[in-house]
């Protein structure tokens, strides 16, 4: 008897992420893609993801992951928009390559987009990390500051000492 229960539970342990995950699955569907992604530009994408290739589901979260060379990945957010399961979101490569791609789904598993060439950015395009300009831009400022100071310095008037 005591055995019979434990297969029970253990039957019922087992089956229940079985029978969640039974029939859950979706993919994604863009409107329209650039035939070609350049480094450092912008692309506004949108995308529906369809449960079971036909229904259209909201799944909370969405992102758009990029994955390069090195394996380091990078998380674009969508937003949804007032359209079930309609997403917005702006994905910028940082540099040129071949990278990986996919979209998260919620719950469901992520839809795998396969790899893309992104081609060298057009010239006048910087492609920096606003990451790295940041302290570039502090230390301009801070120069700045200690060359003016400096130059006040400098011009104080001297008070002469009568003897």
């Amino acid at each position: 008897m005591k055995y019979t229960k434990f297969a029970l539970i253990l039957l019922f342990v087992l089956a229940l992420p079985l029978a969640a995950s039974a029939g859950g699955w979706a993919l994604t569907s863009f409107d329209e893609m650039p035939t070609e992604f350049a480094a450092g530009e912008a692309y506004d994408l949108s995308y529906t993801i369809l449960q079971h290739g036909k229904t259209p589901v909201d799944v909370g979260k969405s992102a758009v992951l990029v994955t390069d060379s090195e394996g380091t990945v990078t998380e674009f957010v969508a937003t949804a928009t007032d359209e079930v399961g309609r997403y917005d979101v702006q994905v910028t490569f940082p540099e040129s390559g071949t990278f990986s791609w996919q979209v998260s789904q919620g719950p469901f598993r992520e839809h795998d987009l396969g790899s893309i060439d992104v081609a060298a950015a057009p010239a006048g395009v910087a492609t920096a990390p606003t990451s790295m300009l940041l302290p570039i831009a502090f230390a301009l400022v801070i120069g700045l500051l200690a060359v003016q100071i400096f130059a006040l310095i400098r011009r104080r008037p001297q008070s002469v000492r009568a003897d």
